[in-house]
């Protein structure tokens, strides 16, 4: 991953985190961090190609929901809403969280990015590089 080879200071951690949302939960929940920015392609109707930034406002569904999607990710679905869901029912999430997403072009499948997303990878490592290194929000500790 690209994001992984750059220069990242002290204090930051660059990871890959599509392996599932109960063992990434147990990360998160083990890492005491003040701010988490996820970055990922979800298929939510709006213009594809376009990035899009927002931040987790933590409101979880019903109980009912939230074992479905523990159900779910146990049968080994990777999807970002399941492990917001998971990890802030388990309390694994800080109160800063900044979601950036990219619109998929093709959702047809394979391995590796549409050369749409290729495109604005760039763009996205940039925005997630100065939301990991933006002061402290939501009274997150400076130190």
């Amino acid at each position: 991953m690209p994001w992984a080879q750059m220069e990242w200071p002290a204090g930051v951690a660059v990871a890959d985190l599509g392996y599932g949302s109960l063992h990434v939960t147990q990360d998160l929940a083990d890492g005491h961090y003040d701010r988490v920015v996820l970055l990922a392609a979800m298929v939510r109707g709006r213009p594809p190609g376009r990035i899009y930034r927002s931040t987790w406002d933590g409101v979880l569904p019903d109980p009912a929901e939230i074992q479905a999607r523990v159900f779910e990710a146990g049968a080994g679905v990777v999807d970002l809403d399941h492990l917001l869901i998971i990890a802030q029912y388990v309390g694994g999430l800080p109160p800063d969280v900044v979601i950036v997403e990219l619109e998929p072009v093709d959702v047809g499948g394979g391995e590796g990015l549409s050369p749409e997303a290729a495109a604005r990878l760039p763009e996205v490592i940039e925005l997630a590089r100065r939301e990991a290194l933006a002061p402290p929000r939501y009274g997150a500790p400076t130190g």
